[in-house]
């Protein structure tokens, strides 16, 4: 989420005049999670190496610290996010590989979905031991 949030602030005074003058168009709100379906598929999603997070996860003592932090980047995230209309963020898109090119609501959501994997294989791990 920190990366994906610092490149909406690096992209912002580029991509907002694109995403404004469309802001009266019609964007796709839905959202598939992807993540849901390639575990239900049994596969593996391979992670952009530009995607390193800053902290490892065995830098991390529990999972309370863990959601901590995934608290204070989630606050962050609506910060960015909390004066944007809702048409500009809908026509605001920045490409990724592994999605291809969600708008920015859609890309909200994806993020959701990406925390709750991650979540849901630390649980898994931690049942396992």
């Amino acid at each position: 989420m920190r990366i994906y949030r610092l490149l909406v602030a690096a992209s912002w005074p580029i991509l907002f005049p694109v995403a404004w003058f469309f802001r009266n168009r019609p964007f796709e709100r839905s959202t598939v999670d992807i993540f849901a379906e390639y575990t239900a598929q049994g596969k593996r999603m391979k992670a952009t190496p530009l995607l390193v997070p800053r902290l490892r996860s065995n830098q991390f003592r529990s999972g309370r610290e863990l959601r901590a932090q995934l608290e204070i980047e989630t606050r962050r995230m609506e910060t960015l996010l909390a004066d944007m209309a809702e048409g500009v963020a809908g026509h605001f898109r920045i490409f990724d590989p592994g999605v291809g090119s969600p708008n920015l609501v859609q890309r909200v959501h994806l993020l959701a979905f990406h925390e709750r994997h991650h979540f849901r294989i630390c649980e898994r791990l931690l049942i396992s031991e």
